[in-house]
């Protein structure tokens, strides 16, 4: 995995795996899912801002969900995941 920061809404967003965005989206912070080969901070970027309140479902199903709609030979095949400094 690249060490990966952006800078978003006057926030630092930090790459992290599966795991750890799991569990921080488990505990109601944001996390931001990306195709793994697009910038979020781009304007042409597809990013995705979710949390515990506004998904209405778990995390699996809103990953899948994203990758389903999102992720294909252009973009990258898989995501993402982003976790707020």
């Amino acid at each position: 995995m690249r060490n990966e920061s952006y800078e978003m809404n006057d926030r630092i967003w930090n790459r992290v795996p599966k795991s750890v965005a799991q569990k921080a989206f488990e505990k109601g912070q944001s996390v931001m899912l990306c195709p793994v080969e697009m910038n979020p901070a781009s304007p042409w970027g597809v990013s995705a801002l979710v949390d515990k309140e506004t998904a209405e479902s778990d995390f699996e199903r809103v990953v899948n969900a994203f990758e389903y709609y999102n992720c294909h030979a252009e973009s990258g095949r898989y995501v993402k995941f982003f976790v707020a400094a």
